[in-house]
């Protein structure tokens, strides 16, 4: 009884580490469109996005690129910090210093 009790605290608490690690990257979700503000229908497209210290012009922590295919209406999904570095000053999307803020 006290080797089960055991084992089930144990894996409770190596369930409490895993589920405290910070996901890598967040959802970011938009609407091609051409010059003239038509939707991009189910379009393969190319994007480059950037996280910037500052100001739109500032250093560029990290930069990024993915390959993503619009739906019906041009919406298109992708998770900003899995796409293909680059460049930036943070070596990895894991070692942009949040706390230093804008």
């Amino acid at each position: 009884m006290r080797r089960t009790l055991l084992c089930c605290l144990g894996l409770l608490l190596t369930i409490g580490l895993f589920a405290q690690e910070a996901p890598q990257g967040f959802t970011y979700q938009a609407v091609a469109t051409d010059s003239d503000g038509d939707e991009l229908i189910e379009n393969l497209i190319g994007l480059r996005l950037s996280i910037r210290q500052g100001s739109p012009g500032g250093t560029a922590q990290w930069v990024e690129t993915h390959q993503v295919t619009t739906d019906p209406f041009g919406l298109f999904t992708l998770t900003v910090g899995q796409g293909d570095p680059a460049g930036g000053a943070a070596p990895a999307f894991a070692d942009i210093n949040w706390a230093d803020g804008p």
